[in-house]
């Protein structure tokens, strides 16, 4: 009687189980800076670009410049997702998203502007979490006021051939010669990844463009041709410096250092 008491009781709003669970009650969080301070971990030494003394032309000190377009692009975003607002709830979830989008490159905030439009799923491909998912099938048709501004988004960032990150990539790939140590890029969206290692082997003749992502979305650019590799022929090219230059989303990251951690 007792044990089945101790079993339904709740203290403070808090179950037995949870009370008592061993997993909850021991563990600890700790960030690496805690555990440097502690000596359990070596201190990494991290240099941070661009630097007080050294600033390039696209940056205005850790901050990269926006284009005329970039910003109508963004405006036209916050725009779609108010008048959307007026009769969807999650649009100003939408607005976030796709504003994150348009920051993380042209290509993934035209592609994401034109899947609206045709209001196909925005599927969490590589590199996305599942609650970045803009729930399309709860979103009812677009209206022509709607339209315009998705429309405009489109218009203004395709008239750009280019953007600041890609800029700011090549400046140091190239000008302070970073491609020589070799070099890892990052996005958090394949649709980021794959323009940017498709212009990078058009700028870059000659030099093998790894990009790591999803099993059946890796593969390396070369002279601007595509050709399909599997991931453990990446990491192979890559450790024996065969490949230089490797862009990968931030899921394929993940799934590295989950692998070398077990």
């Amino acid at each position: 009687m007792e044990l089945r008491d101790a079993l339904v009781s709740r203290i403070d709003g808090v179950g037995f189980f949870q009370r008592n669970n061993p997993i909850i009650r021991h563990t600890v969080l700790r960030k690496r800076a805690t555990l440097e301070e502690m000596n359990l971990l070596d201190k990494i030494a991290v240099d941070i670009w661009p630097s007080e003394h050294d600033n390039p032309p696209m940056f205005d000190g850790i901050a990269l410049h926006t284009s005329a377009e970039f910003d109508i692009a963004y405006q036209a975003a916050t725009d779609f997702c108010t008048t959307l607002a007026r009769r969807v709830r999650f649009a100003g979830f939408m607005q976030s998203m796709i504003q994150q989008r348009i920051c993380s490159s042209i290509a993934s905030g035209v592609a994401t502007a034109n899947r609206l439009l045709d209001k196909r799923r925005v599927v969490a491909v590589e590199g996305e979490d599942e609650a970045a998912q803009l729930p399309l099938s709860e979103l009812p048709e677009i209206l022509d006021t709607e339209r315009y501004y998705l429309e405009q988004i489109v218009t203004s960032l395709s008239r750009k051939p280019t953007d600041p990150k890609l800029d700011a990539v090549l400046y140091f790939l190239q000008e302070r010669n970073w491609l020589d140590l070799g070099c890892i890029i990052f996005s958090q969206y394949y649709d980021t990844a794959w323009w940017i290692a498709e212009n990078l082997t058009k700028r870059m003749p000659g030099e093998r463009v790894a990009l790591y992502a999803g099993a059946s979305k890796s593969g390396v650019f070369f002279d601007g041709e595509w050709r399909s590799v599997e991931r453990e022929d990446i990491k192979a090219a890559v450790r024996d410096r065969k490949v230089r230059l490797l862009v990968a989303t931030d899921a394929a990251l993940r799934r590295i250092e989950s692998a070398n951690t077990r």
